[in-house]
């Protein structure tokens, strides 16, 4: 049996790491932004100011990384937990269904409160007019 950490380095964990580093380059270069529910659509998405909070915290401004997303702490913690989990004891993955079920209800409930609050004009809640379906919307109503 390998220690843990050993698992975390086989193969497919680091073409998946590799995988996800090359997209999140590829799409921020491509499109400005890393989401493609807000790339495709143009609305920003539940999770839309997670990776800018992240950065606010670590350069040390904790009520601005808030402001950006007040769900940022819960989110990382939960995912450290669940990564800690499925490395140490993944029989015991089950026990976190019902914390990720309420995590996810209080990111709806959140997102609900910001598109109400400050959508279309407030970062990160703003309306990317470049969006791919934004465009097609644009075109047809030029047209008709």
């Amino acid at each position: 049996m390998h220690p843990p950490i050993a698992r975390f380095f086989k193969k497919q964990y680091v073409y998946m790491l590799v995988g996800i580093a090359g997209y999140l380059v590829t799409t921020h270069l491509l499109f400005g932004t890393v989401c493609p529910f807000y790339f495709i659509v143009g609305l920003p998405c539940p999770g839309c100011g997670l990776t800018r909070a992240g950065l606010l915290l670590l350069s040390g401004s904790p009520v601005e990384s808030l402001r950006m997303h007040p769900l940022l702490l819960p989110v990382v913690i939960y995912l450290a937990v669940l990564a800690v989990v499925k490395l140490r004891s993944p029989q015991h993955m089950p026990r976190l269904h019902l914390p990720g079920y309420i995590l996810l209800a209080a990111l709806a409930g959140v997102y609900i409160w910001r598109m109400l609050t400050l959508f279309p004009h407030t970062e990160p809640m703003t309306l990317n007019e470049n969006a791919f379906l934004q465009n097609i919307l644009s075109f047809i109503k030029e047209r008709f």
